[in-house]
C-alpha cells in the first residue's frame, strides 16, 4: 500500500506541473501575441499618422512647390514608410534647388560618408538626408556614377540589391538599362527602358533610347516609332530627329533620312557629326558635291575625328578628285590606323584609279584585316591581273569564289589569266561554262576586259576571238 500511495503521490505532482507549464506556455503564446498585435496597432497607427503629414505636406507644396523645408520633411516621411523612391523624388528636387542639401550614410564609427559632396560649401550635417543599407536608394544612387565611369558591372550589382529592397526603384531600371546599353547589351536594356516608359508616358529621353536598342539590336525598322512619340511630346527633341535620320539611313530610305538630318542641324547647328552625317547620305544619293560641303564643315568643325578626315576623302574620291582623295584618307589612316577598314578600302581605290596598283593591294589587304566580312580577295586578284602577275590573280579569284561561288567577276578574271598564261584550252572551258550561268552584267564587264586585252596585246587576238565567240 505504501508503494502505491507514493506512486500516486508522484503522479499528482507530475500531474500538477504538467498543467502549470501547459498555463505559462498558453500565457507566454497569448502575450506574445498580443504583444504582436500591440507593435501591430502601433505601426499601423505611425504609418496612418505619416500618410497624414505627407497629405498635409502635398497641400503646402501645392501651393509652393518650391518650398524646401516641405520637401525635406515629406522626403522623411516617404523614407520612414520605406517608399524610397518617392522620398528620393523630393530629396533630388530639394537638393537641385538648395545645394546646402545631401545624401550621406552612416559608417561603422558614426560618422557621415557623403553620397554626393557639394564643393565650395560648408557642410551642415543637420542638413544631411542620412541614409542605411536598408534604403535602396543607399545602392541605387551609386550605381549613377558607376554608369559615367563605365564600371557596368558595379552597376548590376548595386541595382539588383536597390531591386531587391524596391522593386519600384525606377532609377534601378533606368542605370541598369544604360549599362546594357553601354555595354552593347540591347536587347537586355530594352525592358527596362519600356519600364520607365510605363512610370512615366512623358519621358521623352526613354522613347529615344528605346528606339536606340531596337535599332542596335538590329531591329531598325521598330526603333522608329518610339522616335515619332518622343517627338510628339517634345517637337524640338534633336536627337530624335538626328536618330531618324540614321535609321532611315539605315534602311536605305535616302530621302526621309536627308529630311531628319536638314531638322536637327536647323535646331542644332553646332554639332560636326550632324553634318558628317548629312554628308553621308548626300554621298548615297550621288550628292557628291554637296557631300563634300557637309564633310568640310564638319572637318572645320572638329578636326580631331578621323571619320570626318576619312569621309571628305571618300567625297573626293567619287568627284573623281583623287589627288585630294588620297591626301584626307592619309590624314585619317595616320590618326587611326587600326580603327576603320572603310578607310583602306577607299584608298584602295582611289590608288587603283591612279593606276598604283601595287599599294592598292596592300590596302585591300589591310582592309580585308579589319573587315570580317569581306576578304577583298577578288579586288586583290584584279590588281594582280593588272600586274600581269596572273597566277596570283586566279589564286586570290579562287578563294574569292570559296567565299561566294556566284562571283561571276572572280571567275571570269580566273578565265581571262588563262589566256594570259596561254592555256587558252582551260580557258574557253571556262567561258563556255559561264554562258548559261553567268549574270548578264558579269558578261558584259568580261567581255570589255577581252577586248582590252586583245588592244593591249595582239598575240592574244586569235584567243580573245575565240572566246568571245563560244563564250558571249
Amino acid at each position: 500500500m505504501a508503494l502505491v500511495s507514493v506512486a500516486c503521490s508522484n503522479l499528482s505532482i507530475v500531474g500538477f506541473y504538467y498543467y502549470i507549464s501547459m498555463f505559462l506556455h498558453l500565457s507566454i503564446r497569448f502575450l506574445n501575441l498580443s504583444f504582436l498585435l500591440f507593435t501591430y496597432l502601433c505601426v499601423s497607427a505611425q504609418n496612418n499618422a505619416l500618410e497624414v503629414k505627407i497629405e498635409s505636406y502635398s497641400e503646402l507644396l501645392l501651393q509652393d512647390s518650391l518650398n524646401t523645408e516641405v520637401l525635406f520633411l515629406r522626403g522623411k516621411a516617404y523614407m520612414a514608410l520605406k517608399k524610397d523612391y518617392y522620398a528620393m523624388h523630393d530629396f533630388s528636387k530639394l537638393i537641385n534647388q538648395n545645394s546646402t542639401y545631401f545624401y550621406a550614410f552612416q559608417n561603422a564609427n558614426g560618422s557621415l560618408v557623403y553620397l554626393n559632396n557639394p564643393d565650395s560649401i560648408v557642410l551642415d550635417s543637420s542638413k544631411a538626408i542620412v541614409l542605411d543599407n536598408n534604403h535602396s536608394f543607399y545602392f541605387s544612387s551609386p550605381a549613377e556614377d558607376a554608369v559615367f565611369d563605365g564600371d557596368y558591372d558595379l552597376v548590376f550589382d548595386l541595382c539588383k540589391k536597390a531591386l531587391r529592397l524596391d522593386s519600384l526603384n525606377i532609377d534601378a531600371y533606368e542605370y541598369r538599362g544604360y549599362a546594357n546599353f553601354f555595354k552593347g547589351n540591347y536587347e537586355s536594356c530594352i525592358p527596362d527602358f519600356k519600364r520607365l516608359i510605363a512610370w512615366d508616358s512623358t519621358n521623352t529621353y526613354a522613347y529615344n533610347n528605346l528606339g536606340s536598342a531596337y535599332a542596335n539590336s538590329g531591329n531598325t525598322a521598330a526603333s522608329i516609332p518610339y522616335y515619332y512619340k518622343a517627338l510628339e511630346i517634345n517637337p524640338n527633341f534633336i536627337q530624335a530627329y538626328n536618330n531618324l535620320g540614321i535609321s532611315y539611313f539605315s534602311l536605305n530610305q535616302l530621302d526621309s533620312s536627308l529630311k531628319y538630318f536638314n531638322k536637327t542641324i536647323a535646331l542644332d547647328s553646332s554639332d560636326a557629326m550632324f553634318f558628317n552625317s548629312r554628308g553621308n547620305t548626300l554621298l548615297n544619293k550621288e550628292s557628291y558635291s554637296k557631300a563634300l560641303v557637309d564633310h568640310l564643315k564638319a572637318l572645320s568643325m572638329d578636326s580631331t575625328d578621323s571619320r570626318f578626315w576619312g569621309n571628305t576623302g571618300l567625297s573626293y574620291y567619287y568627284l573623281k578628285q583623287y589627288s585630294k582623295a588620297l591626301e584626307y584618307l592619309d590624314k585619317a589612316i595616320t590618326m587611326e590606323p587600326e580603327m576603320y577598314y572603310e578607310f583602306y578600302d577607299t584608298r584602295a581605290r582611289v590608288l587603283y584609279e591612279l593606276e598604283d596598283y601595287k599599294k592598292a593591294i596592300e590596302n585591300y589587304i589591310k582592309a580585308g584585316e579589319l573587315n570580317e566580312s569581306d576578304n577583298y580577295f577578288g579586288s586583290i586578284g584584279w590588281n594582280y591581273y593588272l600586274l600581269d602577275d596572273y597566277q596570283s590573280c586566279i589564286d586570290y579569284s579562287q578563294k574569292e569564289i570559296q567565299n561566294d561561288p556566284q562571283a561571276w567577276y572572280a571567275q571570269y578574271n580566273i578565265a581571262l589569266s588563262l589566256l594570259c598564261l596561254n592555256k587558252e584550252e582551260e580557258a574557253l572551258i571556262q567561258y563556255k561554262n559561264l554562258f548559261d550561268t553567268a549574270s548578264s552584267t558579269a558578261k558584259k564587264e568580261a567581255k570589255n576586259d577581252l577586248k582590252d586585252l586583245k588592244k593591249k596585246h595582239k598575240s592574244y587576238r586569235k584567243s580573245v576571238k575565240k572566246a568571245l565567240k563560244i563564250g558571249f
